[in-house]
């Protein structure tokens, strides 16, 4: 994919930005809820909150959180891939007119390039608020993940998360991106992780299943092994999540 790409209008080339990459706190809340109530109940108990955006893209969200809650937040954001880095978010906050030349160096996030799908480079319980719009689905080991939300989430923090289970636009065979297996019979997603406690499945605006808000938990464990995942590129130029397969663990 590329970063973006330039159109032209006249005379004129416009610069266009990858719309998938992009989504704000509007497209947030249609796809996975409030992020910005979820900040203000954590701020109602506290006087500054630490945020992590898994899957930031050019980080829309996090640079319109900053600028929405100032300094009582601390931004910091995951992207998997090195070219999407924090020289990208701070020219795309600055041709979208987010900050200014003069205030962008201190508002801009924190920015991680990391595999979301393997250990974390945190410390245990350090953020207070983790969200994810629409990255899980390229995640290799989605069980995994979910246990390094609910280690470095606060005793009180909270993680909102569309984990992406299935795909309805892939063949059927395909669809099942979190694929869980108990023996010979497969288990539904959303009827797996709602034995767990810390784990509310919700419903949103654009997004019937597999979106859960996540609490902290003492010892969480998925109970699964990962058997394999597939990257569905590799079969399809056009299909680009990643299928994951499970076991339960006796």
């Amino acid at each position: 994919m590329a970063l973006y790409h330039f159109q032209k209008k006249g005379k004129k080339k416009i610069l266009i930005w990858q719309w998938s990459r992009k989504r704000g706190i509007k497209e947030a809340k249609e796809r996975i809820g409030d992020i910005v109530k979820d900040i203000k109940g954590l701020l109602k108990k506290k006087k500054k909150v630490r945020v992590l955006e898994v899957g930031c893209g050019y980080g829309r969200a996090l640079l319109e959180l900053k600028k929405l809650f100032k300094d009582r937040i601390e931004i910091h954001g995951i992207n998997k891939e090195k070219r999407w880095n924090l020289k990208l978010i701070k020219r795309y906050a600055l041709h979208q007119k987010i900050f200014t030349k003069q205030d962008i160096n201190q508002n801009l996030p924190k920015i991680y390039i990391a595999d979301a799908g393997k250990k974390l480079k945190f410390p245990n319980n350090y953020f207070d608020y983790i969200y994810s719009q629409a990255c899980v689905q390229y995640i290799a080991n989605k069980a995994f993940f979910m246990e390094e939300i609910n280690r470095i989430l606060k005793k009180d923090g909270l993680a909102r998360l569309d984990i992406q289970p299935r795909n309805m636009e892939l063949p059927v065979e395909l669809q099942n991106l979190f694929e869980i297996w108990d023996n010979s019979k497969r288990i539904d997603f959303i009827k797996y992780v709602k034995q767990f406690k810390n784990i509310k499945v919700i419903h949103t605006q654009k997004r019937s299943i597999g979106v859960i808000t996540v609490r902290k938990a003492k010892n969480f464990n998925m109970n699964l092994k990962f058997i394999k995942d597939i990257f569905l590129q590799d079969i399809c130029d056009d299909w680009h999540p990643r299928k994951a397969i499970f076991k339960v663990k006796k």
